[in-house]
């Protein structure tokens, strides 16, 4: 059986258009793209500066949220780092707590980061937990997936491992059947999406959210 939890990774064994993310509690994970040199650009809420003095944007990040490029330390604030998973099958998804990985497969590194990299310059717009998150930011950046009927990015395998398990007592033989839930919306979300390119994301987003 899989690790059900997450997948710890090495500093010195991560890559730059790596996906990874770091527990900041029991139920919320934040999440970014690792870019090389010990930097990562990860979208925000907030204010900036509470990542550090090295904390950099291209836009106004204000008190609504942004992206931003730090170091690795300011990104973890001493936690643990986790590489999330694409390309996982079926089986190691449905046990896989949500927000960790994806059936679905990453861009080359050199596209991931040029989106990051892109987004950082121009924007990822409002901040909003349950439709545009962190993860939302770095799974497009990796994957360039967008809901073709709403504009969004359309995915947050935390969120939606979290309101599954909220209508219910979760135990370890529950898994299997969220698992299952998890498998089919995952697919959903991927049938229904375009790849958009960064540079035509906006207008994209704005023309199906008249």
């Amino acid at each position: 059986m899989p690790n059900l939890w997450s997948n710890k990774i090495k500093r010195e064994d991560l890559k730059p258009g790596d996906h990874i993310y770091t527990w900041s509690s029991f139920v919320y994970s934040h999440h970014g793209i690792y870019i090389g040199n010990g930097h990562v650009i990860h979208y925000v809420r907030g204010n900036a500066s509470k990542f550090g003095s090295s904390a950099s944007s291209s836009h106004n990040v204000g008190n609504t949220g942004g992206v931003i490029c730090t170091t690795l330390n300011e990104f973890l604030d001493d936690r643990e780092l986790y590489l999330y998973v694409y390309g996982a099958d079926d089986d190691t998804f449905k046990w896989k707590r949500g927000g960790t990985c994806t059936i679905d497969h990453s861009d080359s590194p050199d596209v991931v980061i040029d989106r990051a990299q892109y987004l950082r310059n121009h924007g990822y717009g409002v901040y909003d937990l349950t439709s545009n998150n962190c993860e939302n930011f770095a799974v497009y950046c990796k994957t360039g997936r967008v809901n073709r009927e709403t504009g969004e990015i359309g995915y947050s395998g935390q969120v939606i491992s979290n309101a599954i398990g909220a209508s219910a007592v979760m135990t370890v033989f529950m898994l299997p059947f969220v698992g299952v839930i998890r498998l089919a919306e995952e697919r959903d979300r991927i049938e229904k999406s375009d790849r958009v390119p960064v540079e035509q994301l906006a207008a994209y987003r704005r023309e199906r959210n008249r």
